[in-house]
């Protein structure tokens, strides 16, 4: 299956930009250092629309989540 292309992705994702991680650099070195709350990380690589990595979060609230994608359409969804 595959995903249109959305309206104004770009400018959708420049708008969600404090919660996007635009240096992964940062995450080798520190990854807690993006969070508000220390707490143990979970990571979600390819999390589509981000249906599973929220529901996980409100059923695990101590954790900090990192979800990843790499199609900029998709991303613009989660």
């Amino acid at each position: 299956m595959r995903m249109r292309k959305k309206k104004h992705g770009s400018e959708r994702l420049a708008s969600l930009s404090a919660l996007i991680c635009s240096n992964p650099a940062i995450l080798r070195e520190n990854p807690r250092s993006v969070f508000e709350k220390d707490a143990p990380l979970c990571l979600e690589i390819g999390c589509g629309k981000g249906d599973f990595v929220k529901q996980l979060s409100v059923a695990a609230p101590d954790y900090n989540y990192f979800a990843m994608e790499k199609v900029d359409d998709v991303l613009v969804v989660a």
